[in-house]
């Protein structure tokens, strides 16, 4: 019998909105894991992938993943962790930091390989050089397929055949990869049926990248989700999968597999929708109906939370211009909001109310606003392409504190420029 954690998308490191809280927030929920780990006395724990947020890390990060990984290595649980498309090198640098904490004896980094014939295959787990795709214990092996990013059906069916097969052992194979019919537009992913050739030789699939969590059991599939919310804008409005946690996996000599998830507490982060139908372009009347609503649906913390907002609905006069400062500056006089963000969605008239299927997250919803604004200005549907990734980003970049809107320093517009229009004409 084995027994082991499995969990992915950490993002160690991630600041979302420059907030030092959320850095904090994170740490937090791996810590939770770490202590599971420990009281529970697991074989082991999986990480498959994006451990860290960045690719270049500052030493805050550094040290906050040395100071949570070293009670694993000191109460003897090794950690096998595979790359996410957030920490693997970058392309002018082959050496990672999860390289750097292979060979520090903090993980062990399981991951594709450069072959002698300059394919990219699987390799055994060399202690010496602390380095491998493939790691063989006494009772399982374990397998790292990294990320495959854009040419993941290929680089998977190609893989798949060099994963050991016909052994008593167990097999658990890490894939930072989403299934295409769990994934949102954009995101990228494996159709179930390109799996296959992994599913036929793994026992448990360990799978990372989308953060909403979701499991085939007869296909011996699983991703965890991430263990916090890393972007308010990743929230769903489906509320059976948006519990944060890992799975706790138990295999026996059969290899008949028992799984429980394991959730756990972090930051209380809501997403709501306002209706504003017909309602008069009172400030102070919009006010009060958006905090009876906050306040009918009871939310409230000791803890300072996260609030989304989405306000919907057409004004009795037709307009769409409110006063959002205004109306953040009293909601958060009434509430302890670590991050309030408000999306009008308000409509000028209801022929033109966007139809938001009730499973849409914010990112989805982003992309059909911001189109529909730049269509609205003039533009033609290949202007929306071009120009729909530069505000994206730039939204991202904004998001994250990465972004100075500084009268020396400015936006550095121009590179995105260059990449998204220059360099894809």
């Amino acid at each position: 019998m084995i027994k082991f954690i499995h969990c992915s998308d950490i993002h160690l490191g991630a600041n979302p909105y420059g907030i030092e809280e959320r850095f904090e927030d994170m740490g937090k929920a791996f810590l939770q894991v770490v202590r599971h780990a420990i009281d529970e006395k697991v074989d082991f724990v999986v990480i498959a992938g994006d451990f860290f947020h960045k690719k270049n890390l500052n030493a805050k990060t550094l040290e906050q993943a040395v100071d949570l990984l070293e009670p694993l290595k000191n109460a003897g649980i090794p950690v096998y962790v595979t790359e996410g498309n957030h920490d693997m090198a970058t392309y002018t640098n082959v050496y990672s930091w999860l390289d750097f904490l292979s060979q520090k004896g903090y993980v062990y980094l399981l991951k594709p390989d450069v072959l002698d014939d300059g394919s990219i295959g699987l390799t055994t787990w060399h202690d010496d050089i602390k380095k491998g795709s493939i790691i063989e214990k006494e009772d399982f092996f374990i397998v790292g397929l990294g990320y495959p990013g854009a040419t993941a059906s290929t680089m998977v069916e190609r893989l798949s055949k060099q994963i050991p097969e016909n052994t008593k052992k167990p097999i658990i194979t890490l894939l930072h990869s989403g299934i295409d019919k769990f994934v949102t537009e954009g995101m990228g992913g494996l159709r179930e049926e390109e799996l296959e050739p992994v599913i036929g030789k793994s026992d448990y699939i360990a799978l990372g990248h989308i953060h909403n969590r979701y499991e085939n059991k007869e296909k011996k599939y699983f991703n965890p989700g991430s263990i916090e919310n890393v972007k308010v804008e990743s929230l769903s409005r489906r509320k059976e999968n948006n519990d944060k946690g890992f799975y706790i996996v138990n295999i026996d000599k059969l290899k008949e597999i028992k799984i429980e998830f394991k959730i756990i507490s972090i930051r209380n982060t809501f997403s709501i929708e306002i209706d504003l139908m017909g309602y008069k372009n009172n400030i102070e009347d919009i006010k009060n109906k958006i905090l009876s609503e906050i306040q009918e649906k009871n939310i409230c913390s000791d803890e300072a939370i996260i609030l989304n907002i989405k306000l919907i609905g057409t004004l009795e006069d037709k307009s769409t211009m409110l006063d959002i400062n205004d109306i953040k500056n009293d909601i958060k006089s009434n509430l302890n909001v670590i991050y309030l963000e408000i999306l009008n969605m308000l409509t000028s008239n209801q022929e033109n109310v966007f139809n938001v299927n009730e499973a849409q997250n914010r990112d989805e919803v982003d992309k059909e606003v911001i189109s529909k604004l730049i269509l609205d200005e003039g533009f033609g549907e290949n202007d929306v392409l071009k120009l729909l990734p530069i505000i994206l980003k730039t939204k991202e970049l904004a998001s994250e504190g990465q972004l100075t809107i500084d009268k020396q320093e400015g936006i550095d517009i121009t590179s995105l420029i260059e990449k998204y229009i220059i360099n894809e004409a």
